[in-house]
């Protein structure tokens, strides 16, 4: 007897996801086996099989001929039912392949096997009934966590990063899954995966037989985005639907959450606990106006000299944000990137961030050969410099930095990191995060402050625009006016947004294919606002040109996208910024 077997290969076809292939055997759906596309061999996912019977005039009539399956790798599942079902959700929802999205699953031994596997059999979980999304905005989340723990069968507990594992791991004997595990120890928990599992997002792909608790804590946390793979899934939106998918329960535990969790909560598709009502900042805000050109006000300086600890937040690394030269007006800018090179100062160098690109520091123009070059900016190196000349030593604190327990430190967002309060913390200052031409940028900043805050008996935050109402507002007003602003400019939550992004060399070649892809995207989604072509926020970059187009849709399918894309463009579902 043969089979016709449908597959979805474990590698990037353009515009196909499931191919089909006849077998003497019958393999069950979701088993692994070894496949000829082209020239080459690859791994694919059994999806679906049905006897040559059924398909005979189908087959018969078909322009093209069916090959064999090359080898059965596993004659049981390494994939559950739900796991798959999960998979496709991804691959439809993020539009990117099938199979890119089915690899996420497998253990790297699995994927890595080129002999038969027999001592993996995972099973489809048990599915329990749908229940309501819950987000949890509370500051003393932990003991709400640790009653429904002890109610459930099998727990799934996610944490944004690495470093917030450690809050968590001794409440309970949590087995930890993140992306540092050895090959041996992911095989193990794949295939016995235990009752209490705490995680970063890597989490979510395991093959959970009993799910009936699902916690994602700081649900807000921008780290839950995978930015740096693809798919570019967002993790509380694919646990929504893995928790659908098995009937289970979903926590969304913050202190202050996403602007769309809140709206959902707000309108009842979310159930809604909270213990923070009509709450406002509660800050020292320092009008920079009155101030002498120096990047401490008066007021801050008295302060930091009287207190015993400190974490200033600084939005930049470095001594300056950029080099200008008085005489001609030349800023240096990176040759990859065209964008204003950082200066450090010990060593003396400029550095791109965004490629890495390193060049000494000159003294003179490359331009016009002046001698009169300016400083711009203010970096976490300049201000432990002014820090010194008031008479205080501090360390400064980035993603390379690891805190040697100083009580005076200056840092970026990664101070939020630290496990420990500091008697005053200080926003240099607060116009550049709220200058930032973004639509979310005041749901970021207020979640900003409020992450800082948590961390300092007192701040201050200083600002050249001291009537900014994000420092005046409490949260609920807060709320109200930012989703009143983002329906009447049709943002999210009241539409989808998708980014595409071209990268091309030749700048005629890219300009070309974003034009020709506005006019068939115009005629293929007329109910779409389509925003663009133009230059992204960092024009060049790695030296290749870069362009957006902006789609605000409320259209649900929109697979055909990934058939009239050149395949240069990256997709962004659900972007996290637009810049």
């Amino acid at each position: 007897m043969f089979y016709i077997v449908s597959v979805s290969p474990l590698t990037k076809i353009k515009n196909i996801d499931v191919l089909e292939y006849f077998s003497s055997k019958k393999t069950p759906i979701g088993s692994l086996v070894l496949i000829q596309l082209g020239k080459r061999k690859e791994k694919a996912i059994v999806l679906s099989i049905k006897d040559l019977k059924e398909k005979k005039v189908e087959i018969k009539n078909s322009q093209f001929k069916l090959k064999p399956i090359l080898k059965i790798i596993s004659k049981k599942p390494v994939l559950n039912k739900q796991q798959i079902e999960l998979g496709k959700w991804i691959s439809e929802y993020y539009l990117s392949p099938l199979g890119s999205c089915l690899k996420m699953f497998l253990p790297k031994s699995i994927l890595n096997r080129k002999t038969e596997i027999k001592d993996i059999n995972i099973k489809n979980a048990i599915v329990n009934k749908k229940q309501k999304p819950l987000l949890l905005w509370s500051e003393n989340r932990i003991e709400y966590y640790k009653k429904e723990i002890k109610k459930a069968k099998q727990i799934l507990f996610i944490v944004p990063e690495n470093h917030d594992l450690e809050t968590y791991k001794k409440l309970f004997d949590f087995t930890i899954v993140t992306s540092q595990l050895t090959t041996k120890q992911e095989l193990d928990i794949y295939k016995n995966v235990p009752k209490l599992i705490l995680g970063t997002r890597k989490s979510l792909f395991l093959p959970f037989i009993n799910l009936d608790l699902i916690i994602i804590d700081q649900e807000e946390n921008d780290s839950y985005k995978s930015w740096d793979q693809h798919p570019k899934y967002q993790t509380r939106t694919t646990a929504l639907k893995l928790a659908d998918i098995h009937g289970c329960k979903m926590i969304l535990g913050t202190s202050f959450p996403d602007v769309t969790t809140y709206h959902y909560a707000d309108k009842k598709i979310f159930d809604f606990k909270k213990d923070i009502i009509n709450k406002s900042l509660d800050l020292t805000v320092i009008n920079m106006k009155n101030e002498n050109y120096t990047i401490f006000s008066r007021e801050l300086e008295s302060q930091l000299k009287k207190v015993n600890s400190a974490a200033i937040l600084v939005n930049r690394k470095g001594m300056a944000t950029a080099l200008k030269c008085r005489e001609c007006g030349h800023i240096i800018q990176c040759p990859n990137c065209n964008i204003p090179m950082v200066y450090y100062s010990d060593p003396n160098h400029l550095l791109c961030h965004y490629c890495k690109f390193v060049q000494p520091a000159p003294d003179i123009c490359p331009k016009c050969k002046g001698i009169e070059i300016k400083y711009i900016g203010t970096g976490i190196q300049k201000v432990q410099k002014e820090l010194e000349k008031i008479g205080i030593q501090s360390q400064s604190i980035d993603t390379n930095t690891k805190y040697n327990g100083s009580n005076f430190i200056v840092g970026t967002q990664t101070i939020f990191n630290l496990k420990r309060k500091f008697d005053l913390g200080v926003v240099l200052l607060l116009d550049p995060m709220v200058n930032r031409p973004e639509y979310r940028t005041m749901e970021k900043t207020i979640q900003t402050l409020n992450n800082f805050k948590r961390l300092c008996k007192k701040t201050i935050v200083q600002t050249y625009n001291p009537d900014n109402f994000i420092l005046h507002s409490n949260f609920t007003n807060f709320f109200k006016q930012d989703i009143k602003l983002r329906k009447s400019l049709d943002y999210p939550p009241f539409s989808k947004l998708i980014r595409l992004n071209l990268k091309e060399k030749d700048i005629k070649k890219g300009a070309q294919i974003v034009n020709q892809t506005k006019e068939k995207l115009e005629k293929l989604f007329t109910k779409t606002k389509i925003l663009g072509p133009s230059p992204s926020f960092i024009p060049r970059i790695h030296g290749k040109y870069s362009w957006d187009i902006i789609l605000k849709t409320k259209t649900k399918d929109l697979t055909i996208l990934r058939n009239i894309l050149d395949p240069a463009w990256e997709i962004d579902v659900d972007p996290q910024t637009l810049i």
